[in-house]
């Protein structure tokens, strides 16, 4: 389960990138977001009452720093250091319920 989160963590922090990418050159990406965070949190173990806007928050705040990441992603150890502290810190978070 932890190689299935991992990967879907780094798949959200790509398409994170490539949107605020697409975001600097003047598209509206507003719509195209795909919302993994939800089954991020749901294979983490968090139930929806758990899921608060802080907890969101603090996710999308983490796919934020992407942006500042090197390409191509999918080659790219920082990727994978990135997606194993998200993966971290949701244990962690988890554990303080």
């Amino acid at each position: 389960m932890k190689d299935l989160l991992l990967n879907l963590i780094k798949d959200d922090l790509v398409y994170a990138r490539l949107l605020n990418g697409l975001a600097d050159l003047g598209f509206d990406t507003t719509d195209y977001y795909l919302n993994l965070n939800d089954t991020v949190f749901h294979l983490a173990g968090f139930t929806r009452e758990c899921i608060t806007e802080e907890l969101r928050e603090w996710y999308f705040g983490r796919l934020e720093r992407a942006h500042l990441l090197t390409v191509p992603p999918r080659s790219c150890a920082a990727f994978d250091t990135m997606a194993e502290g998200i993966f971290r810190e949701l244990e962690w978070r988890k554990s303080q319920q």
